[in-house]
Order: C-alpha cells, then sequence, then structure tokens
C-alpha cells in the first residue's frame, strides 16, 4: 500500500528487471519504512533484511543485479559515495533505480511562506538542513553524480506529486492516493519539528514551533486541494556498463 501512490504516479513500481528471472535484488530505503513494518516470519525464504548504515562500506555477502532505492531524500549526506558503492556492488549490467524527491512545497494558488504553515514549515526545515550541511535539492543532480560514478542514465523522469485528487489517476483511487500521500508528507512535518525547533530555537518561541507544527499539518491535511499543494518527485534508472549479463525491463 506505501507503494500505491507512486506507483499511479509513474505507471510501474519499481522499473525492476524481469520478475520471471532470477535476480539478486537489495531495496534500500531509510529506518522507518517497510523494514519496520514487516512481519519476517511471513517472508519467503529468499528474502531477508540487514540493517546497515549505507553511508559505509557496504559488506553483503554478494553482488545485486538491481538496487531500489525509494525516498531516501535528505537521509543521505553524501550521494556521490553511495553512488560508488552502489556501482561497485551491482553486477555487470545491473541496475539501480532512484526514486527520491525535494525538500520543498508548492502551491498552484500563490500561496507563500507569508501566508501559509505548511511553505513556512519547509522554509524553516532549509534552515535546518543548510545547518547540517545538507541541500534540499540533492536529488535534483543525481543523473549527473550517476554518471561520475560510472553508470549510463536510461531513464530520467521527473513527477509532480499533488497533494490532491489528481484527474490523472484513476477515480476509484483518487481520493485514497491524495489522502495517503498528504499523511505522508503531515508524517514528515511531525518527525523533523522535534529536532528543528532544537537547532532553530532562536526562530521561535516552543509555544509558536507548536503552533506551527500544527497549523502547517492543518493545511497539508484539509487545504491541499484548496491551495494546489503539490512536491515534485523524481525517478531516476541507470546501468552499470554491460559486460555480458542482458537485463531485460
Amino acid at each position: 500500500m506505501r507503494f500505491s501512490p507512486f506507483e499511479l504516479a509513474d505507471s510501474t513500481v519499481p522499473h525492476s528487471p524481469n520478475p520471471h528471472a532470477e535476480y539478486s535484488i537489495l531495496d534500500v530505503e531509510q529506518e522507518f519504512g517497510l523494514v519496520n513494518e514487516t512481519d519476517e516470519n511471513k517472508l519467503p525464504q529468499n528474502c531477508s533484511f540487514i540493517t546497515a548504515d549505507i553511508e559505509k562500506e557496504w559488506e553483503f555477502s554478494s553482488q545485486s543485479d538491481y538496487i531500489y532505492m525509494r525516498m531516501i531524500m535528505i537521509a543521505v549526506k553524501d550521494w556521490p559515495a553511495l553512488l560508488r558503492r552502489t556501482f561497485a556492488n551491482l553486477n555487470p549490467g545491473g541496475q539501480v533505480e532512484v526514486f527520491d524527491g525535494l525538500m520543498h512545497l508548492t502551491a498552484d494558488d500563490g500561496s507563500t511562506a507569508a501566508n501559509s504553515a505548511a511553505i513556512h514549515w519547509f522554509e524553516l526545515s532549509k534552515e535546518y538542513l543548510a545547518k547540517h550541511d545538507i541541500a534540499w535539492d540533492l536529488s535534483r543532480n543525481l543523473p549527473e553524480q550517476m554518471i561520475e560514478a560510472g553508470f549510463e542514465v536510461i531513464e530520467s523522469e521527473t513527477i509532480k506529486m499533488r497533494l490532491y485528487p489528481d484527474s490523472r489517476d484513476p477515480e476509484a483511487d483518487r481520493d485514497w492516493v491524495a489522502a495517503n500521500y498528504r499523511k505522508d508528507i503531515s508524517d514528515i512535518v511531525h518527525g523533523m519539528t522535534k529536532r528543528m525547533r532544537t537547532d532553530l530555537a532562536s526562530r521561535m518561541s516552543p509555544e509558536e514551533w507548536d503552533t506551527l507544527e500544527q497549523n502547517a499539518k492543518r493545511e497539508i491535511l484539509e487545504e491541499s486541494e484548496q491551495r494546489g499543494f503539490h512536491t515534485t518527485l523524481y525517478v531516476r534508472v541507470a546501468r552499470k556498463p554491460d559486460l555480458g549479463l542482458n537485463l531485460k525491463l
């Protein structure tokens, strides 16, 4: 279910190898993702979870044919280093897919930080990220970084991900998809505010931080369609130069 909003936006999740063939696949995501929601007793025998720091050297027992990274976003500071590790851990002809986005919220009705708590919150989040030397738009230049790591970029797509029912989606799913994505963004606001209010304590009082968080979440959950809130997501697929292995999509 967590993948469904992205599946509807991009037709398929993920752009994986042929599902009828046997490949070694690595799914990389943040700690609060599917790993924490899965009952390992229900997993197939050829699937396992590993908790590891992806910003350190990878010490997996075997190479992968396909590596999928979803919504890593600001969890990684050094994307070039991560892509070099990814390249080293792929078999020749293997593919990496990165589904990621920007820490930025836009409103079609012209709302700005001056009259929108949600947009104000995202502007403050950029200040917080800058204090930790993390670029809010680090996903924007991934194709160039993939090429520098040795990959051949075979797909790069930009998606306008609306926080309200999208006419592009099947009619039966529109409301559900929008509600799920709004909740995802609201959860990001809740989770990051705890850290932002510490590092940016001089900007507002504790009471003002509480009010900002509450109003930002309310706007996201209740006013997204009225304001036309949307974010930017990217899908990037790249291949390690083929030295004999033929991966079919």
